[in-house]
């Protein structure tokens, strides 16, 4: 069924996302490690074996990190467009599964109204739902023994 695949998409773009935001965050705190730090008084600190340039180490850091973002931004457009043809190939299939998911997930319309564009009662629509694995909130003159 097509709300499956479109299901795994939308899981990768959350993933490419979350990645996306903890570079970029990264990036951020980058620059942090450029500043001066106090030095610690309760102890001798002299460090001539490892001369290292913090400037130096942070300009390459950087260049990785916005190539890397970049990188980031492109899969994302394009797992963006695949989406967006899941989503048309969604609207047109005449799954009930499929339109069901459209309706309620996509379109976020009310049980009452899928119900009555699908001609279902809403019990069954419930119960579809159920099985598809979506989780629903039922209203409050809802019988659960219908369900």
């Amino acid at each position: 069924m097509i709300y499956e695949e479109y299901e795994a998409i939308w899981y990768t773009i959350r993933k490419k996302e979350e990645e996306l935001f903890k570079l970029i965050n990264k990036r951020d705190e980058l620059f942090l490690y450029t500043q001066p730090k106090s030095s610690k008084f309760d102890k001798e600190k002299v460090d001539s074996k490892n001369p290292t340039n913090m400037m130096e180490q942070y300009v390459i850091q950087k260049e990785y990190l916005n190539e890397r973002i970049m990188q980031l931004n492109i899969t994302l457009d394009d797992i963006y467009q695949v989406l967006k043809r899941k989503r048309d190939e969604l609207r047109q299939s005449k799954n009930t599964y499929d339109r069901i998911y459209y309706y309620y997930c996509i379109e976020r319309l009310s049980i009452f109204k899928v119900s009555c564009l699908m001609n279902y009662s809403e019990s069954q629509i419930y119960r579809k739902l159920k099985n598809m694995g979506i989780e629903v909130k039922m209203r409050k003159n809802a019988k659960k023994n219908d369900i």
